[in-house]
């Protein structure tokens, strides 16, 4: 039988039987200090409780908004079996959140406190939780046992509503453990206790893994024929995460043998995700999408959904950093009022401490109205170090600021070499190559991509730097020419033209060379960066009397007048995202303006538009001819104003 790898199958049904222990089916567990509660606020907690659960579908940021309120429920009273629910409910919200850790850290507070109630059914339902947890975070061995424990207890149950999704989600992690004929049986115990109870979604799902093992066993007509009606079934009874995995199902299995018909429930699962606005499925379908067309060969219907992806990526960080809730904190804080919780049933043996320390307090006091002087004194010695560790801490804080700055140039310095390699290996992964090349190219892309990836992260801070050159006599000409030749791979990927023209062949100067092509390759990356595709930049070398001039000229979206000013300020606010969404730093100029008055020159932005477009941008480099060789200069990078 085909093993389903989508791990939202398994939080649904998670959320699923953490759900059936709030509709009311194990009262006789929940009973011990109910003289001290109210039925009422008992009452209040299972209904916000079940209402956590039922707007999974909708929000998840709303589930976690009724735990909250329960939790505030369950501050005044002692309910344990409204806390172990709660509990439950906080392991199904972090598991599907991705934070596995936190997720069995609940389920297992949740299942510490059903024992202590005996309340076996959630006992196994917890296990079963834990255990599907475990096979979703790749510990498949500590899994498998868990799924043991739940079993035995389960067999031992007298209410067994909890067994069919038991037994239904161990086939579905693990469906080698039992041969055909114990299969069939155990889809029969799934169906029987699944219809005896009502649960839809377990039968839903049941019919799922049955037209699977069918198609698996080679009965392809009725198996596909089970699998579509299934999907439609789940469709009409609006259990849209079940019907949308079932469609991924049954995509992956037409994807060589008929890939009209993949595509065709790809695009249905695809603009369900959407209207829905199920921003998971959206992106998995986005991806499948974006595969199934890279395939294809289609590679303008590969960019739009790769577009797509890094939309719902960014809007995901977006998100993330925009929104009021922090969900590890509220653990955290959640552990403080478990121990503030512990801290009141000892109030009689606080009152106690009390009056000791208050004792204690006394004798102290008349021991430090004795020793007043010398108490004095060592107050001033304390006075004298703590200004002392601040003048160290000072001096500390200055000292990592100067690491940091020298941590961000490096970071920016790699950025554009990185990027040259991971277009290269960009452009040879679509080539044709042997295994072993295949292999080597598909390393080199990953790790310049992991690179790119650190570097944007060390670009975050804002930071004060200094400049040290190294000068030396080279050949302008030369050095242009090769970064230029280098950069046309990256033109390359938006169908753009880069050009260079030298009227100044040969031409020498004094300059640190891999600032000098740091400079060079920023403003070029900018030329590309903010132009549309089949765009061409111009690069020019040319000498006028004493100064050696080179422009860069594009024909891109241009430069408004209202923030011309700030362009060359450090991570400035008028940094704007290329013409395909690339992720704008605002350093670049900063950077490059400081490297080039540095070498006792100047770099601008010309009042002319360029002429190759009415639109365009024209950087202008202006180098002094008579800068002496061999120099090293070091100086403080100005701050913007």
């Amino acid at each position: 039988m085909r093993q389903s790898g989508n791990i939202f199958k398994y939080i649904q049904i998670i959320l699923a039987t953490s759900l059936i222990g709030y509709c009311g089916l194990f009262p006789g567990s929940c009973q011990k200090n109910i003289s001290t509660v109210s039925d009422q606020k008992k009452r209040d907690i299972d209904q916000l409780n079940r209402l956590a659960m039922e707007m999974y579908e909708q929000s998840i940021d709303s589930t976690f908004h009724y735990i909250e309120l329960a939790t505030a429920q369950l501050r005044d009273i002692d309910y344990p079996k409204g806390r172990a629910d709660l509990d439950n409910n906080l392991g199904a919200f972090y598991d599907t959140k991705g934070n596995p850790t936190l997720a069995l850290r609940y389920f297992n507070m949740a299942q510490g406190i059903y024992q202590q109630i005996k309340d076996s059914s959630n006992i196994v339902q917890t296990y079963m939780n834990m255990a599907m947890v475990y096979v979703e975070s790749g510990n498949r061995n500590k899994g498998f046992f868990t799924y043991q424990k739940a079993i035995e207890l389960g067999n031992h149950l007298k209410q067994d509503s909890i067994l069919s999704l038991l037994y239904y989600n161990y086939l579905l992690q693990y469906p080698d453990q039992y041969s055909n004929d114990s299969t069939t049986f155990y889809f029969g115990k799934i169906r029987a206790i699944a219809e005896k109870y009502k649960d839809t979604r377990v039968l839903t799902a049941l019919d799922q893994l049955i037209a699977d093992r069918q198609i698996d066993l080679g009965n392809t007509e009725d198996g596909f024929k089970l699998l579509q009606q299934t999907t439609q079934n789940a469709l009409n009874r609006g259990l849209n995460f079940a019907a949308m995995d079932m469609l991924i199902d049954m995509a992956d299995r037409l994807k060589k043998s008929s890939p009209a018909e993949c595509l065709s429930y790809l695009n249905q699962g695809y603009q369900l995700a959407r209207g829905k606005k199920y921003n998971l499925y959206f992106k998995m379908y986005a991806r499948k999408l974006y595969e199934y067309y890279k395939e294809a060969g289609d590679p303008q219907k590969a960019l739009e959904y790769s577009d797509t992806l890094l939309n719902l990526i960014d809007k995901q960080v977006q998100l993330s950093n925009s929104s009021g809730v922090d969900y590890v904190d509220y653990a955290l804080q959640e552990k403080e009022l478990e121990k503030a919780r512990q801290k009141s049933s000892y109030t009689t043996r606080l009152a106690f401490m009390i009056g000791l320390i208050c004792l204690l307090a006394l004798i102290i006091l008349i021991y430090v109205w004795q020793s007043r002087k010398k108490a004095r004194k060592n107050q001033q010695i304390l006075r004298l170090q703590y200004e002392q560790a601040e003048a160290a801490k000072n001096a500390l804080n200055t000292l990592n600021l100067n690491y940091d700055k020298l941590i961000k140039v490096i970071a920016h310095d790699l950025r554009n070499p990185i990027g040259v390699i991971f277009s290269i290996s960009s452009l040879l992964k679509q080539q044709s190559l042997d295994k072993e090349n295949s292999e080597l190219v598909g390393m080199i892309h990953m790790a310049a991509d992991n690179s790119k990836e650190l570097i944007n992260k060390l670009l975050e801070t804002d930071f004060d730097r200094q400049l040290h050159l190294n000068k030396q006599l080279l050949n302008l000409d030369e050095i242009i020419a090769m970064s230029i030749q280098l950069l046309r791979y990256r033109a390359a990927e938006k169908k753009q033209v880069l050009l260079y023209k030298c009227s100044s062949k040969n031409q020498m100067a004094s300059i640190d060379k891999n600032l000098f092509i740091r400079v060079i390759d920023n403003l070029v990356i900018n030329a590309i960066k903010f132009s549309g595709e089949k765009a061409a930049t111009v690069v020019s070398l040319y000498k006028q009397k004493d100064t050696i001039f080179i422009k860069v000229k594009d024909n891109g979206i241009g430069i408004p007048e209202e923030i011309k000013d700030q362009i060359f300020a450090p991570f400035t606010s008028a940094k704007r995202s290329g013409t395909k969404g690339e992720i704008p730093f605002g350093l670049g100029l900063y950077t490059s303006r400081e490297i080039i008055e540095a070498h006792g020159g100047k770099l601008y932005l010309s009042d002319q538009q360029s002429a190759l477009s009415q639109n365009g941008s024209v950087f202008i480099i202006e180098l002094p001819l008579d800068a002496p060789a061999h120099q090293t200069v070091a100086g403080p990078v100005r701050k913007p104003a």
